[in-house]
């Protein structure tokens, strides 16, 4: 497994090695009881409390993947 940090280029995806993947790994590594990474059970806990605006700051992709989510509801479209 490659431990370090996924690059500098978050919208640079290896393939073979997708962040799912590695997130899987990295539970499965887990202190104290490794666990299984179920992506649609663990993205609330991931995702709670953080600003998503600083990671669409970082990559286009995921900055059009939200304007499209606040414009379905109705809501501002981040600048």
């Amino acid at each position: 497994m490659n431990q370090g940090p996924p690059g500098s280029n978050p919208e640079s995806v290896d393939q073979m090695n997708p962040p799912a993947y590695r997130l899987q790994e990295l539970y499965q590594r887990a202190k104290p009881r490794p666990r299984k990474y179920i992506k649609t059970t663990e993205m609330y806990a991931i995702l709670e409390g953080k600003d998503l605006a600083v990671a669409a700051a970082q990559c286009p992709e995921f900055k059009a993947f939200l304007n499209t989510l606040l414009t379905l509801c109705d809501l501002e479209t981040l600048p």
